[in-house]
């Protein structure tokens, strides 16, 4: 299998304003971009450990160098329309112009859409 066997279908939440019907405004999503990546949960002992004290899931996000993400947002995956929000700087982890394939790594969490 290749990697890109792995990729699932995600989308890119977009933030808006919504009026509250009071005169005000609430923050809302609605789906954006769509783009491809492979996710998995990192299941280290340590995070195991914090899961069981609360913390929430982590996951690792594997997508190609052109999807434009960046930290705090917020990717819906298409399949279970799961919540993630990105958790690092994506700029941090891209591979080196010489490897064969050419993909951006970044962290993210289990995320709940907030309902007013």
């Amino acid at each position: 299998m290749a990697l890109e066997d792995y990729k699932e279908e995600f989308w890119i939440l977009d933030k808006i304003s919504v009026p509250d019907g009071l005169g005000g405004f609430i923050e809302d999503y609605k789906r954006g971009s769509f783009f491809v990546a492979g996710i998995f949960t990192t299941v280290s002992t340590e995070m195991r450990m914090a899961e069981a004290q609360g913390v929430t899931s982590k996951y690792t996000v594997n997508t190609g160098l052109n999807v434009p993400l960046h930290f705090g947002d917020i990717i819906q995956r298409d399949r279970d329309e799961k919540y993630y929000r990105i958790t690092n700087d994506t700029q941090d982890m891209i591979t080196p112009n010489v490897a064969f394939n050419q993909y951006r790594v970044f962290t993210a969490e289990n995320w709940i859409m907030p309902r007013s």
